[in-house]
């Protein structure tokens, strides 16, 4: 509930589940339709979480999602749908932004927002009524924010869409002193900024716990390793064969290298960075993790 109105969120993940990811125990649902596409499914199963929202008395929804492809099936999902107001969209991690936007370039990431769609997108429903869709880039590089007014029918007021408030803020300095309006240095930011400083006392626990697991060195690379998902998905990289090598290197005494060991070779040749947690010493088993 936000200034007494009451605001619904439905969540959706990619029919490609299973041969992404290995959730134990989860299974996706389908309607055993081949006539169905399997967005036409999304919709359906959706459709149905929104429908009971609206009948609780609420008329302002969001979608998060990890489709986990392209940010078409967003604009593609849109319109089969009635009652969604916003999708916050994940998977594609197109980096979306406006005129008033600064891209910045990043290790792995182009210094270009893409020159298809622009922050945010906004698409008919089922019903003509607008769908507000967003996303931005991965590995915490942007910072997206959308700020949307509706009527009295929830609704969104896409006229009242301020593309100055809108938009993608990359994780630079830059780009917080702006925010800020100020020649502070970060560090002074973040300390005079409630906010900035629960963020920073949460970050520092993270990477406390990081630094406790993964934070022993053992060895370094001349080479980049290529492991995003875009290259990996798609073809061999050579984080993949290092992880690989390295499980078979432990292994490879006490398997057969016959056809099933070879697929989950195979498999690990096609992880991506953001799956690799830890890849252990000669001397002990490596473990990845996702």
């Amino acid at each position: 509930t936000k200034g007494g109105e009451k605001i619904g969120i439905v969540g959706a993940t990619t029919w490609d589940l299973l041969s992404k990811s290995s959730p134990n125990g989860t299974i996706v649902k389908d309607d055993a339709n081949a006539a169905t596409s399997d967005l036409q499914e999304v919709a359906a199963y959706v459709q149905a979480s929104v429908n009971a929202l609206i009948a609780a008395g609420v008329n302002k929804v969001v979608m998060v999602d990890q489709l986990d492809g392209l940010i078409d099936r967003n604009k593609a999902l849109a319109p089969l749908l009635s009652g969604v107001d916003v999708m916050v969209a994940g998977g594609g991690h197109e980096r979306l932004g406006d005129a008033n936007d600064v891209a910045v370039a990043f290790n792995g990431h182009d210094g270009d927002f893409i020159s298809t769609d622009t922050y945010p997108i906004v698409v008919n429903d089922k019903d003509g009524k607008p769908t507000v869709i967003v996303t931005t880039d991965t590995e915490y590089s942007y910072l997206g924010r959308l700020v949307v007014n509706f009527d009295a029918n929830g609704n969104v007021i896409t006229s009242a869409l301020d593309d100055k408030l809108n938009g993608a803020y990359a994780a630079s300095a830059a780009a917080l002193k702006a925010a800020y309006g100020t020649g502070q240095s970060v560090d002074e930011i973040i300390a005079s900024s409630s906010i900035g400083k629960a963020v920073a006392d949460i970050t520092s626990r993270i990477d406390t716990v990081i630094s406790s697991k993964d934070g022993t060195i053992y060895g370094y690379t001349n080479v980049y390793l290529e492991g995003d998902r875009t290259s990996g998905r798609a073809q061999e990289v050579n984080i993949g064969n290092l992880t690989a090598d390295a499980n078979l290197f432990n292994t490879g005494e006490r398997i057969s290298i016959d056809a099933n060991a070879q697929s989950i070779i195979d498999e690990l040749s096609s992880i991506s960075d953001d799956q690799l947690a830890f890849v252990g010493p000669a001397s002990g088993i490596g473990s990845i993790a996702e």
